[in-house]
């Protein structure tokens, strides 16, 4: 996708990137956003919008690196975000993957490998919420009362877990298009892959976040492309 600019209308990321509208809510800002630019929808919502293009641009192109945010942006707004993003996560991606793989099991007649993929669903989606609850309950805080040196071991860690958490859903989603057999609704199976899917483009966006932001800021350096 093209850098996303201040004078950029809002709505035209959105049509180019539909993942970004999670993004956005976390900041309160809704659809219906009509022909407003992204600097005009940051004003109207009180916003940094230095700081809000950073997070857009960090997670729509792979290759930005957000050098004007590290240099006006401090460790607490990102932590802010990804507290957000978190909960987020736990309330609602986390849920709709649960609530269509239970109307999907209501279909699924005679031999299927499906009981076995929701069982995996089921472990990995509570393998993510004790990570996210960690990072909740203690990376976040420790961003502030921890030492910048032990503060960047505990985020390095950390998204190291997430990592592996993003790999898990991406390994479950590639099952559910490559591997599933059996007689089931296959348009409930479609939503199922549909929300796995936003899951992990979630999760590994968020990682991004962690790897490229927070880590080059604690570190006070560049870091590589995740």
């Amino acid at each position: 996708m093209t850098l996303i600019r201040r004078n950029t209308s809002l709505a035209s990321v959105i049509l180019q990137e539909p993942s970004v509208i999670p993004v956005i809510n976390r900041f309160g800002i809704r659809l219906g956003v009509n022909n407003a630019t992204v600097e005009q929808i940051c004003m109207a919502h009180a916003l940094d919008c230095n700081f809000v293009l950073a997070l857009l641009n960090t997670l729509v192109n792979e290759g930005y690196f957000p050098e004007n945010l590290l240099m006006n942006c401090g460790v607490g707004e990102i932590a802010g975000y990804l507290a957000k993003a978190d909960n987020d996560c736990r309330t609602t991606l986390m849920q709709n993957v649960r609530a269509h793989f239970a109307r999907l099991m209501t279909t699924v007649t005679g031999e299927s490998n499906m009981p076995m993929m929701h069982s995996m669903a089921g472990n990995m989606l509570t393998t993510l919420d004790r990570a996210l609850e960690i990072e909740l309950s203690t990376v976040i805080p420790a961003l502030t009362s921890s030492e910048r040196d032990e503060a960047y071991r505990i985020v390095a860690a950390h998204a190291e877990v997430m990592s592996d958490c993003w790999s898990e859903v991406a390994d479950l989603r590639s099952m559910l298009v490559n591997l599933v057999n059996g007689d089931m609704d296959t348009n409930l199976l479609y939503a199922v892959i549909v929300a796995v899917g936003a899951l992990e483009k979630d999760l590994r966006q968020n990682n991004r976040l962690r790897q490229r932001i927070m880590l080059p800021l604690l570190a006070g350096q560049e870091s590589s492309s995740l």
